[in-house]
């Protein structure tokens, strides 16, 4: 049997909340790859969350329960079929808190998309200190030039490709550098955020939203389709906040027949929403520009600057004045 094999029937054996020895192999398979323990141990933290829900709404039960039905053993048998169904339900992603852990503490350093909300009426609150060194000049940036990569850079245009693909951030900034800049140019901000924007919304070109025949939705900013939009739409399942809880949901999406379309209907959205005016008027200020986009209702992630700013700052250091 291969070691992956061992690594995999290891972290299996933890589905029955009575087997203490399977923490313990899941502790040593850990060891050797974390990567592979680092969902499992999102599920068993997923698991106990559960519990906790459980827990809180059988004490508020108990004052309507009769003394009959609910002896010392029966709560004793049903505090432990709880805590199997948490379990359970963990592995089946029912919450989906597990998805999101994985997603903020993978090693890989890749990030995912925000699963955010667009034209929501309830704007978080949240303030997030931001990085000062996310204030770029855009007149600087707009001689940069970006390290080179295998492919060229005038590939990403403004035709309609079937389908694209990025090989890594590289290839993504270099690929949507000529688009970011037009559309930069348009809305008076530095084509930096934007990117970052991009890269945060779809884990650097890699997890665009797909149509239902598979097909790229080319939405790079994951604007959702909402009463008012005329177009395409891809329906998909994703993770939105509510009180700072993530809560799946099914959402529709805009599609658009190339990346240059996705780049318009940005422009448009935001430049047409007077709730965005004081994010267009940070200008240069590219934290402060993302930072007003939360305020705005852009996201429903708290956390959605900070994290923006941290691509923002990674997009900083590719570029070369």
């Amino acid at each position: 049997m291969s070691s992956s094999s061992n690594h995999a029937q290891a972290f299996g054996q933890a589905s029955n909340y009575n087997d203490l020895a399977s923490l313990d192999k899941l502790r040593s398979a850990a060891q050797k790859d974390e990567k592979s323990a680092l969902r499992e141990v999102a599920q068993q933290f997923e698991s106990i969350f559960m519990q906790m829900v459980l827990k809180g709404m059988r004490q508020a039960n108990a004052a309507f329960e009769s003394d009959l039905t609910n002896s010392n053993y029966t709560k004793f048998y049903r505090d432990m079929a709880d805590q199997q169904m948490s379990l359970n339900m963990a592995q089946q992603g029912a919450l989906g808190l597990a998805d999101v852990m994985v997603q903020q503490l993978s090693p890989e350093g890749n990030f995912t998309p925000a699963t955010v909300l667009r034209g929501g009426s309830t704007p978080s609150d949240t303030k997030t200190s931001l990085d000062a060194r996310a204030v770029i000049d855009r007149a600087e940036f707009s001689k940069a030039t970006v390290h080179p990569t295998n492919k060229a850079a005038d590939t990403a245009s403004e035709s309609t490709p079937n389908d694209v693909s990025f090989s890594g951030p590289e290839d993504f900034v270099e690929k949507l550098l000529p688009m970011a800049r037009k559309t930069a140019q348009a809305l008076g901000v530095n084509p930096t955020a934007i990117l970052a924007q991009a890269a945060l919304e779809t884990g650097w070109g890699q997890k665009i939203i797909r149509n239902l025949d598979g097909s790229n939705s080319f939405n790079l900013f994951n604007i959702k389709a909402n009463s008012s939009w005329q177009g395409a739409k891809a329906s998909v399942s994703t993770l939105e906040f509510e009180n700072d809880l993530p809560v799946k949901k099914v959402a529709a999406f805009r599609s658009y027949q190339s990346l240059q379309d996705s780049f318009n209907d940005y422009e448009n959205f935001l430049s047409n929403s007077s709730r965005y005016e004081e994010s267009l008027s940070k200008k240069d200020d590219s934290a402060g520009f993302l930072q007003e986009l939360q305020k705005a209702g852009y996201a429903t992630d708290p956390r959605y600057a900070e994290k923006a700013v941290s691509v923002l700052n990674k997009i900083t250091g590719m570029i070369e004045p």
